[in-house]
């Protein structure tokens, strides 16, 4: 056997994929079927991506329990030449790290940081309830809220968006938008105060 031929392939590894971009798409890809197709350890596969990350760590059991079950099978059904790549027959996918993974890791850390230095644009290509943009967008965007020192924090932000149910393209700007009607306000009832005081 030259080596494993295929994997399951679930509806939740695509459901994760729906809000990432092009590039963040091709990444979780190519590690996937690097991992499945055991050209590295599943432990090997490191993402500077923080919204990569998180996804990977939520899809890893399921990526795990697909490897020990191809694994088991070559062990167990007494295959005549099994084929285990990065894994050696004393090994469980689980554990340990590989020195063949680790060189492919670092060659693609220095590409993903090339790629985390284009500047993260709040955009959204349709519009959507802040709930359902992916976990990169909502932590720029907290980021972003915490840097303006404005009144209004995340929280109630995302709160008052999804109360209302409103859907956008741009949350950044819609924040700035209502931070600067809130100012107006402010603005107007300080004036009506300062007339009754005088």
């Amino acid at each position: 056997m030259s080596g494993r031929n295929q994997f399951t392939f679930y509806k939740s590894f695509d459901d994760v994929i729906e809000d990432m971009n092009d590039k963040q798409i091709a990444e979780y890809i190519k590690a996937m079927l690097d991992v499945q197709f055991l050209r590295i350890r599943v432990e090997d596969v490191i993402f500077k991506d923080v919204l990569l990350s998180i996804v990977w760590k939520s899809q890893k059991h399921s990526i795990q329990t697909s490897l020990k079950g191809y694994l088991d099978s070559q062990k167990r059904d007494n295959v005549k030449n099994p084929y285990l790549g990065v894994y050696d027959s004393n090994c469980n996918p689980c554990q340990g790290v590989s020195q063949q993974g680790k060189g492919k890791e670092e060659g693609k850390g220095k590409e993903e940081e090339q790629a985390t230095t284009k500047k993260f644009t709040f955009s959204l290509s349709n519009t959507k309830q802040l709930s359902n943009t992916n976990e990169e967008y909502k932590i720029k965007l907290e980021e972003y809220i915490k840097s303006t020192g404005k009144k209004m924090t995340f929280q109630e932000f995302y709160d008052s968006c999804e109360m209302k149910g409103y859907k956008y393209k741009n949350y950044k700007l819609v924040y700035d938008k209502w931070n600067i009607e809130e100012k107006k306000s402010n603005k107007n009832s300080r004036n009506i105060d300062d007339k009754w005081l005088s």
